[in-house]
């Protein structure tokens, strides 16, 4: 349900500690799974192919989203692009072992080219 959302949307900057009840697994006792539907959530087979190619692909996926709803969130584009330009900026990024230095340089790099293909939306 929506209560924690609301809760955050109220109290924000500020959490209120009991708006929302503690999840107890134990009292659900059961949980049902469906198969992810890939044409509503298309963000979950990018992830799932950024894991899957390794390497940097997980840092560029996660910079391209992180530049992605920034610019939703200030109304520059629809909601709907943000899976484009993620998929847009994974398949330019080139494929690197992951070490500390390429990290650094393939998270700027794919907040930049996320950036330029906003601005040629």
């Amino acid at each position: 349900d929506m209560k924690a959302a609301i809760s955050y949307a109220l109290y924000y900057p500020e959490r209120q500690r009991d708006a929302v009840q503690r999840l107890n697994l134990t009292e659900i006792k059961k949980l049902e799974f469906e198969k992810i539907d890939s044409e509503t959530f298309p963000c979950f087979g990018l992830a799932k192919a950024a894991l899957d190619a390794g390497g940097t692909a997980p840092a560029v996926l996660n910079a391209a989203n992180e530049v992605a709803v920034d610019a939703f969130l200030k109304e520059k584009i629809p909601f709907l692009a943000i899976p484009d330009l993620i998929s847009a900026t994974l398949q330019r990024a080139p494929h690197q072992v992951l070490d500390l230095q390429s990290l650094f340089e393939i998270d700027h790099w794919a907040r930049q080219t996320t950036i330029q293909n906003i601005m040629s939306l």
